[in-house]
């Protein structure tokens, strides 16, 4: 069976078996993939063996197998149409990035996994950039406290802490290109200490260290230390103070003593007539969307070819839609922290970063899993076990109304569809949600947790105004995070038109003929015409929202207007960094709020698939002035939060809740959950406006 039924007291659980056996053992697809499947187990083992084979006597480190995505001529038909192809027609290839660490070398191969060849293998110039393999970091970590030099520093901190058993080494990336490793493969290490005595899952970012080791990947080999500045100077060598913080910061109830509330009472979510939702392999259909669910290693949760029914005549909204990049850069200005900026989805994956999901986070109910299929550094499959999950909730009031004469309430409960997985990239936890409500409005939720990163702070120093100090000794920086988006949309078919629109005052003064009172306004509506034209901020004085329409000609039978959707920003965001900051080209995709190109292959990820300052910007600037009306057109939608840290965000840090909207703008003729059933209640309390 493809499905593996569990009973358990939330509902009805539903646990994809389609690539892992009951055992977990490797299983080949048994049926025929859709071309926009992931890659299964066996398919990523294939493709690395087949690359392999290409170029022998190589110890390769895989950075990337998966799928290579059709290109996008091959399947629109289908999409239109709403058919699948036959099985056979497109051809399923896979796209694989390894390393060569003898002389750091890195190659990327398309593999044809039908015909089991090799279709193209290139060498990839010295300015290309990866993500860590997966298990890349977990590497790192344990050779770096096994190195004679931070063996050395560590024992500074004494017998307990300069123990390397005590000692957690937190992994990221180099983060500037400058300095003296401009084109190398490099990463930075910061350090923690962990009270093993209080237990294992002690709280080690309370306990910063105050340096760091620089380490070449390729060789995994430190080749410098840097101590961090611990006072309120740039000054480095000032080390008064330099002790771990032994202050507890613990969460777990394991092994914290704090008291824990007694006035909390079950929620309990129950359906008893199964799921409104249903899947069959990766293809999901709820009420009227229907979509197929993809993964990969870098971006994580991927969703194609998004349609909606309306009245039995199927529209597509969306050919692809993910989370493009995750970028993160620190506030702290002194030295080495200005090299705090990372890059989550292309430079740590947020695939390869997900973990599995269980009932609190969310998968309650009637919930479906599907494992996250990722690779390895020797390019084997690997599952992260029920690393997505599908789900409803209740969302509150869906339309209500109570009339003012007779006192008859009318309350329609909405609903919601949720398609999600959580990654943790090092301190933090995200929660990326695509949420479907029965409007028709879809959102981009992101849930931001966890831990903030923290630096120790010395005897009689402070962040300098760049930081909080949020338990005696340890500072957590300022910094922000900008998510962004892609949209590759569809409305109404492939080709589709871009425009901005404000709301802004009537132009006539008050005491006017046309404005007598100065209340009047109205909208304001530019077409975009061409990429440099459309690189837009967000004006939340003017409530600026961006339309996409299909056919300008194909117009709202009720309000004569093009037929389209809208995309409304909830969290616009500004980067504190400077323009001529020696480090902002590899960032300057997060200088706008909304970006519109045309659709190009490949051009998938904001800071450019190797982040080597092949991205937006440039795209944009190859070829500014292409006509972007009336054709295939791609949105990218930046947003964030600017985090200024606070205590209450320590120790661990509660939920922050950003994200967009996409909605129907004058799409469909009513309400389309109008014929969602409400529950009527009778009331005394009528009244009359008076």
């Amino acid at each position: 069976m493809r499905l593996l039924l569990i009973l358990c007291v939330t509902g009805i659980l539903f646990i994809q078996n389609v690539v892992l056996g009951d055992s977990g053992e490797e299983e080949a697809w048994d049926y025929d993939p859709h071309p926009l499947d992931p890659l299964s187990r066996s398919e990523i083992n294939k493709t690395s063996h087949i690359f392999r084979d290409h170029m022998k006597k190589v110890t390769w480190i895989f950075i990337w197998v998966m799928l290579k995505e059709p290109e996008k001529s091959a399947m629109l038909d289908y999409f239109l149409e709403d058919r699948d192809p036959p099985p056979g027609v497109i051809p399923r290839k896979a796209i694989a990035v390894a390393w060569n660490p003898a002389d750091g070398s890195a190659y990327e191969g398309i593999v044809d996994l039908d015909k089991e060849k090799v279709d193209s293998f290139v060498k990839l110039g010295t300015s290309a950039d990866t993500s860590f393999a997966r298990d890349e970091m977990t590497e790192i970590s344990e050779m770096v406290l096994k190195d004679a030099t931070v063996l050395e520093r560590l024992s500074k901190y004494g017998d307990f802490y300069g123990d390397p058993k005590n000692v957690i080494a937190d992994v990221w990336k180099y983060g500037y290109k400058g300095d003296n490793y401009t084109g190398q493969r490099m990463s930075q290490v910061y350090f923690y200490g962990r009270n093993l005595t209080t237990g294992e899952n002690d709280n080690f970012y309370a306990h910063p260290m105050g340096f760091l080791a620089i380490v070449d990947t390729l060789k995994n080999k430190v080749v410098a230390i840097e101590e961090l500045p611990i006072q309120d100077s740039f000054d480095t060598g000032n080390r008064d103070g330099d002790k771990v913080p032994d202050e507890p910061g613990n969460f777990d109830p394991e092994i914290t003593s704090r008291w824990y509330r007694d006035d909390i009472k079950p929620i309990n979510i129950e359906q008893p007539g199964g799921p409104s939702y249903s899947i069959d392999g990766n293809k999901l259909e709820w009420q009227n969307f229907k979509m197929r669910i993809g993964h990969n290693g870098r971006e994580g949760l991927i969703l194609h070819l998004i349609s909606y029914n309306d009245s039995n005549t199927v529209r597509p909204l969306i050919y692809r839609a993910s989370l493009s990049e995750l970028f993160v850069p620190y506030g702290d200005p002194r030295p080495p922290y200005h090299r705090k900026t990372a890059m989550d989805v292309g430079e740590y994956g947020l695939g390869f970063s997900a973990s599995e999901l269980r009932s609190p986070d969310g998968c309650r109910g009637t919930t479906y899993f599907i494992d996250l299929i990722t690779n390895d550094m020797a390019g084997s499959g690997q599952a992260i076990k029920n690393g997505i999950c599908v789900y409803e909730e209740d969302a509150g009031i869906l339309w209500r109304k109570m009339h003012t004469i007779t006192g008859r309430v009318l309350t329609a409960r909405s609903q919601r569809l949720v398609v999600t997985f959580i990654t943790t990239v090092s301190n933090y936890d995200y929660q990326i949600k695509w949420e479907f409500y029965q409007d028709a409005s879809i959102r981009l939720n992101l849930v931001l947790t966890g831990i903030v990163s923290q630096n120790l702070v010395g005897a009689e120093g402070n962040p300098m105004g760049h930081g909080t100090i949020g338990m005696p000794n340890v500072n957590a920086q300022y910094h922000q995070h900008f998510f962004t988006a892609r949209l590759d949309v569809e409305i109404d078919g492939n080709k589709n038109t871009v425009s901005v629109v404000d709301a802004v005052p009537d132009v006539e003064p008050s005491n006017s003929t046309t404005n007598p009172y100065g209340n009047g306004f109205t909208i304001s509506e530019t077409v975009l015409t061409t990429p440099s034209e459309a690189r837009t901020k967000a004006e939340p004085v003017k409530a600026r929202f961006w339309r996409i329409i299909g056919d300008p000609n194909k117009k709202n039978p009720i309000s004569g207007d093009p037929m389209g959707w809208r995309l409304s920003p909830d969290h616009a965001i500004h980067l504190m960094m400077k323009a001529d900051s020696v480090q902002h080209s590899r960032f300057s995709f997060v200088d706008y709020d909304v970006w519109v190109t045309p659709y190009k292959e490949d051009q998938l990820y904001a800071g450019g698939f190797y982040l080597n300052s092949s991205g937006l910007e440039k795209w944009v600037d190859d070829d500014p002035d292409v006509d972007i009306t009336d054709t295939d057109v791609v949105l990218w939608h930046v947003f964030g939060v600017t985090h200024i840290v606070r205590v209450e965000d320590l120790p661990v840090m509660p939920v922050e809740n950003i994200g967009f909207w996409f909605k129907p703008l004058n799409f469909f003729t009513e309400n389309p959950s109008v014929n969602v059933r409400p529950i009527s209640r009778e009331t005394n309390n009528g009244r009359r406006r008076s």
